[in-house]
C-alpha cells in the first residue's frame, strides 16, 4: 500500500489485516505528515504492525524543521499507540527516513512504550556492509556530511533482529557483485542505502 501524496509505501508478499493511509497533520503544519501503516498476518500466523515514515528534512537543534520533525513524530506515535491499543499482543517494525539533523527527539519519542507491555522500541544496528560505519545517506553536492538518516526500530520483546545491513555496493569487489548478481552503482538510485534486516519471532 502506498500514500501518493507523501511518497511513502508499504510492499509486501504478507496478508495485510489492516492498512492505513489516512492524512496525519502534525499540530501547527498544513501538509500531512508522509507516513503509512499496516498490520500483516506473517508465515507464523502471527501478527505484524508495519509503519513506513519520511519526517521533515533539513534544519538543524532548535531550528523549525526540527519542531516539524518532533511533531509529525508526536502524532505518528498517536497512530501506533492506537494501533498497539486495537492489536495489544502485536510486534511493531518502524522505518523510514527521519531526518536526524538537529535532535535525537523524534527518534525516542517514536519509540516510547510502542511495544509490547509498554516497553519501548529498540534501534536496530544496520553497519555498511564489509564495513563499521552506520551511514545511510550521502550527497555529495550537499552541506550536510554523510550520515544516519535512515532507521529501523523494532520490539524486539516480540521479534529478534538476526541480521543486519545498510548495502553500499560501491564498496563490494567485483568478486562479490559478480556473485550477487549486482552492479557497482546498484546502490546510488537514489542518496539514500537501502538497508536490510531479517527478523524472527521470539519465542516465549
Amino acid at each position: 500500500m502506498m500514500d501518493d501524496r507523501s511518497g511513502v509505501a508499504i510492499a509486501t508478499r504478507l496478508k495485510v489485516v489492516e492498512s492505513i493511509t489516512k492524512p496525519i497533520i502534525a499540530h501547527g503544519d498544513k501538509y500531512p505528515s508522509r507516513v503509512v501503516a499496516a498490520v500483516v498476518e506473517t508465515d507464523h500466523d502471527d501478527h505484524l504492525i508495519l509503519i513506513s515514515l519520511h519526517l521533515k528534512c533539513c534544519g538543524g537543534a532548535g531550528s523549525d524543521e526540527d519542531a516539524k520533525r518532533i511533531a509529525q513524530a508526536h502524532q505518528i506515535h498517536g497512530l501506533i499507540l492506537e494501533l498497539r491499543e486495537k492489536y495489544p499482543d502485536t510486534g511493531v517494525v518502524i522505518g523510514g527516513d527521519f531526518n536526524l539533523v538537529g535532535t535525537r527527539t523524534p527518534l525516542e519519542m517514536m519509540s516510547e512504550s510502542a511495544g509490547i507491555n509498554h516497553q519501548d522500541l529498540v534501534p536496530v544496528p544496520t553497519t555498511v556492509l564489509g564495513t563499521q560505519s552506520m551511514l545511510t545517506w550521502t550527497q555529495a553536492k550537499s552541506s550536510y556530511t554523510p550520515g544516519r538518516l535512515d532507521w529501523l526500530l523494532v520490539d524486539d520483546h516480540a521479534w529478534t533482529p538476526v541480521r543486519s545491513w545498510s548495502l553500499d555496493t560501491a564498496r563490494l569487489s567485483d568478486h562479490v557483485l559478480e556473485e550477487s548478481g549486482l552492479k557497482r552503482d546498484d546502490s546510488r538510485a537514489t542518496d539514500h542505502l537501502p538497508i536490510v534486516v531479517d527478523l524472527v519471532p521470539r519465542t516465549q
